[in-house]
């Protein structure tokens, strides 16, 4: 549903969504108990949403930002 908002609203802020860093965005999902447990890393080009990558929790942020910037990379290098 957050991922969905996010596309339709695009551009949106907080606490949905916000900017993580070269060129990648992070969709804030809360699953259960009322507070956020789940990210999806996303870039925005030519109209459209890239999903990059998905991961629950907080704990590897920094290993999952960068996963989603290597695989936005590869995508425009076409990999």
């Amino acid at each position: 549903m957050d991922i969905a908002t996010v596309e339709f609203g695009w551009p949106i802020g907080m606490p949905i969504c916000r900017p993580v860093g070269r060129g990648i965005f992070e969709v804030r999902s809360t699953i259960r108990s009322g507070k956020v447990e789940a990210r999806t890393y996303f870039a925005a080009e030519e109209g459209q949403m890239l999903l990059l990558h998905g991961a629950d929790g907080k704990d590897r942020q920094r290993v999952d930002i960068e996963l989603a910037v290597a695989r936005l990379r590869d995508h425009r290098h076409g990999a």
